[in-house]
């Protein structure tokens, strides 16, 4: 039988005295093939050697485990442990490498808030026995996951008395890294003003999700009933290449004329507290008349 001559071969040498190496297992992680997607996994490959005297003092077959112990927040990366049999190196291309060799696949996923577009290492550790080996992924970085939201948004209707009306918009930043957040493209009616809409830059990474701008819409002089003012509002990440626009949106806000003086009249478009041209004359002219009277008494 052919296993005699095996088990033979694994007994003479389990015989030889055989310290492990201190480099017993040894891991070369392969290149990652692109950034880990928020809410996905990507696929790692490592080759994993284990001395294969360290495999015979082990009765011929020994369990490596597999950590990772500096996994970034939000990932996770995972193997089951994988078996070396001694049989192994003596079938092996290489027998006299006194190796065993075997490809390991790595699972690596991200949550959906892992935070993205930030370069790091994935340290793999594989464990045999007593003896632990280590390498290091480099260069993996989980990918760009836009997110935001404006209210109010696209379809709102604001009353307009006095001619304006101010509100606050307020920008919520759900993306994973660096983002912008901007507001171009405004269609405003003849006459009219909308100020207040201005690009925002959100550290995500130091808290910032939240930001309120003070818009304010100022109507056109004259008779008006309703109009709209249109922006096309997007977001865009900072850090990573490319950064194109995401999540484009045509917004339109539709203004209704309610009436009303604006701030600072009297009702009747004259200036409060000037006195109209007529005033002044009656009251020149009633001078001049007190005048009059007061000589002619005195004659």
């Amino acid at each position: 039988m052919r296993i005699l001559p095996v088990a033979l071969g694994l007994m003479l040498l389990a015989a030889v005295p055989a310290a492990a190496q201190s480099d017993s297992i040894t891991v070369t992680p392969m290149e990652p093939e692109g950034p880990v997607p928020p809410g996905g996994s990507l696929t790692l490959y490592a080759d994993v050697a284990v001395d294969c005297l360290l495999i015979i003092q082990n009765a011929g077959s020994l369990e490596v485990s597999f950590a990772f112990p500096d996994a970034p927040t939000g990932v996770n990366a995972s193997v089951e442990p994988v078996s070396y049999d001694a049989q192994g190196c003596l079938t092996s291309p290489a027998p006299l490498d006194g190796t065993l060799i075997k490809n390991i696949t790595v699972d690596v996923s991200a949550s959906e808030d892992a935070p993205g577009l930030t370069p790091f290492a994935l340290t793999m550790e594989a464990t045999g026995d007593d003896q632990t080996g280590s390498g290091d992924f480099q260069g993996l970085m989980v990918d760009y996951s836009p997110g935001h939201t404006i209210d109010p948004g696209n379809g709102e209707t604001f009353e307009v008395r006095g001619g304006q009306v101010s509100f606050n918009l307020t920008i919520d930043v759900t993306a994973n890294a660096r983002t912008m957040v901007m507001f171009e493209d405004k269609d405003v009616p003849a006459g009219a003003k909308l100020d207040g809409l201005s690009a925002v830059t959100f550290e995500v990474a130091a808290g910032e999700r939240t930001a309120t701008l003070p818009v304010t819409f100022q109507a056109p002089q004259g008779d008006w009933e309703e109009l709209e003012v249109s922006f096309t509002n997007f977001s865009h990440c900072l850090d990573g290449s490319p950064c194109d626009p995401v999540q484009q949106q045509q917004v339109t806000w539709t203004f209704v004329n309610m009436g009303g003086a604006p701030t600072g009249t009297d009702g009747d478009g004259g200036d409060e507290g000037e006195e109209s041209p007529g005033a002044g004359m009656l009251l020149v002219a009633l001078g001049v008349l007190a005048a009059a009277l007061v000589a002619a008494r005195r004659r």
